[in-house]
């Protein structure tokens, strides 16, 4: 009897270790908002604004559906995005930094405040960064020296795309 307890206990405490690492893990994976939610809250615009840390969230989550649905309602919600968005340019994945200046590009003119943080990211070493921050710095429309000596920069860039969307900047 001795023998079937201590084996029993060890897969008791290895079941229940393993249920509590796959609820981290479905709660690590699953999106901080729902689709639905996103779509809901487009339509709120404005009201929308204490969603805001919420919906920026998305832009980490590795589902391109998802961050586009999620830049679509920033820019939606409209100004009061831009200061989280501009802190997830600093982000060390590409793909969030690309959403980021999606984002940006999206809310245009409301978003010039964010220009002098695009600017470090035409040097980014990702090129579907560099070509989306030449395409938001124009949907920006900020003119400044500084943006036009960026953009001027651009036309040299090793990437076809970045130097094809500066000229149409």
């Amino acid at each position: 009897m001795k023998r079937m307890v201590i084996p029993l206990l060890f897969v008791g405490i290895v079941v229940i270790a393993l249920g509590a690492v796959a609820y981290v893990v479905v709660q690590t994976l699953k999106p901080p908002i729902s689709y639905d939610e996103l779509t809901r809250l487009q339509d709120e615009g404005e009201q929308a604004a204490p969603e805001i840390p919420r919906v920026v969230a998305c832009l980490d989550v590795n589902d391109e559906a998802l961050r586009a649905q999620a830049a679509e309602t920033l820019s939606k919600i409209g100004p009061k995005s831009v200061d989280a968005v501009r802190a997830k340019l600093a982000s060390g994945n590409p793909k969030t930094r690309y959403w980021a200046v999606l984002t940006l590009a999206l809310l245009g003119p409301q978003a010039a405040a964010a220009t002098n943080d695009l600017l470090p990211l035409l040097k980014d070493g990702d090129a579907a960064v560099r070509y989306k921050t030449v395409y938001a710095l124009g949907k920006l429309d900020v003119r400044s020296g500084v943006v036009l000596d960026g953009l001027v920069n651009a036309l040299s860039d090793s990437d076809p795309s970045v130097r094809e969307t500066a000229t149409e900047v």
